[in-house]
């Protein structure tokens, strides 16, 4: 069970820590995305995952490493969870679905 869930750990880290820079492929040009006549999403997709792929490659010799092993880690780590789902909760309220995805910008 523990190998399983480092390695679900491991790529959720990977998907997650490149949630900016597919951000920034949008943000930084917005203009050229909107002026293309096919979604931009039939790009944007695609090198997205190949991100992930890249990223996972490249951690992929430390997927198993383990910097805490103490039970009361789970303390911080339970916190920071609840405030991670309640911003995403209260983003939800002052924002749509069409922003949050950056329908908006496309």
């Amino acid at each position: 069970m523990q190998p399983t869930l480092h390695t679900l750990g491991w790529l959720a880290c990977v998907v997650y820590s490149t949630i900016p820079a597919f951000w920034l492929l949008i943000h930084t040009r917005v203009d050229y995305w909107r002026s293309r006549r096919r979604s931009p999403y039939r790009v944007l997709i695609p090198v997205w995952i190949g991100m992930w792929v890249l990223l996972a490659l490249i951690t992929l010799p430390w997927r198993t490493a383990s910097r805490y092993q103490d039970p009361w880690t789970w303390l911080p780590a339970a916190a920071l969870f609840v405030v991670g789902l309640w911003f995403y909760r209260e983003s939800g309220v002052s924002f749509s679905e069409q922003q949050l995805y950056g329908l908006a910008e496309l």
